[in-house]
């Protein structure tokens, strides 16, 4: 992948472009009927373009169907377990992205969205079923639903939690140093962040890309977000003292967290107001995610 991306040479004459199946989960039971599904399919247009929009510049394009598949489940925490997701209908080849919407927050209820990174499933190094290759999402969080994190309320209903999902499958990581579990001091983690050496990378201290920012945490692992950015002043509002840190401007962590922070990326974390554009350093590891893991030109 670095030797791709050092040889980048742009945007591609031709956009490779992704097929996309759409299922959406119903909960249902004997008393209470179904929930789940509730939205129609000018939303999911609306998702694609937003993604079609946003991933431009990195010559990657997606097309949808038109149509919405129903799956029932028995209950909220079936609809998070791989067999159910696994005995789901198939559509397209291997490397179709599989979406799939849930009623309710993942994973107990405090997720808006899971996927695995291309890499485990491609067709060159992929170790994983390909029934595991899908994106799986809070359906609130599709454009105009309302849906808000638990963690801080903040609104994440501008299509960009499966475009961050999506993000990750063609192998774009978190814009942070990661390993928390390492429990390294700063100074460590803003090297590990700059870093492009691959192990550093699979190890999730860097996301091997130059143009963003390093960027270091506290130790607990938390979740990280931002919320209320102003797109001309570059302030928001952020409650955790776990914020993701610029590596110029918080060494040691110093109290609050009004220094530079990539709140603005679609890698970080964040509420409708600030996940907005992927660098060019991150479409050209887009780029080859597709030549590297689908095509398998690397």
């Amino acid at each position: 992948m670095q030797a791709c991306q050092a040889a980048d040479t742009g945007v591609p004459a031709e956009s490779y472009t992704f097929a996309v199946h759409w299922t959406a989960a119903q909960v249902c039971s004997g008393s209470s009927g179904c929930i789940g599904g509730d939205y129609t399919t000018e939303t999911v247009h609306e998702q694609i373009a937003f993604m079609n929009k946003l991933f431009a510049h990195a010559g990657v394009a997606f097309t949808w169907d038109g149509v919405i598949h129903n799956a029932t489940a028995g209950s909220y925490d079936e609809v998070d377990e791989d067999g159910w997701i696994c005995a789901l209908p198939r559509y397209g080849d291997g490397m179709t992205f599989h979406v799939i919407t849930s009623p309710r927050h993942l994973f107990g209820g405090g997720v808006l969205g899971y996927t695995n990174y291309l890499s485990s499933f491609s067709k060159q190094y992929g170790g994983f079923p390909q029934c595991l290759n899908r994106v799986h999402i809070f359906e609130k969080t599709l454009p105009g639903l309302g849906g808000r994190s638990v963690v801080d309320g903040g609104l994440s209903d501008s299509g960009a939690v499966l475009a961050h999902e999506v993000g990750h499958q063609l192998m774009l990581h978190h814009t942070w140093f990661e390993a928390t579990w390492e429990r390294q001091e700063a100074a460590a983690q803003c090297h590990g962040s700059a870093s492009m050496d691959p192990t550093d990378i699979a190890a999730f201290r860097s996301d091997g890309v130059r143009d963003t920012t390093a960027q270091s945490l506290n130790y607990t692992g938390q979740i990280i977000r931002f919320v209320g950015c102003h797109p001309a002043t570059g302030l928001y509002t952020n409650s955790s003292i776990n914020a993701q840190q610029s590596c110029t401007s918080a060494v040691g962590f110093p109290a609050g967290d009004a220094y530079y922070n990539n709140y603005n990326n679609l890698m970080s974390y964040g509420d409708k107001t600030c996940l907005r554009t992927i660098t060019a350093g991150q479409a050209a590891r887009a780029r080859c995610a597709v030549k590297c893991m689908v095509l398998g030109q690397c």
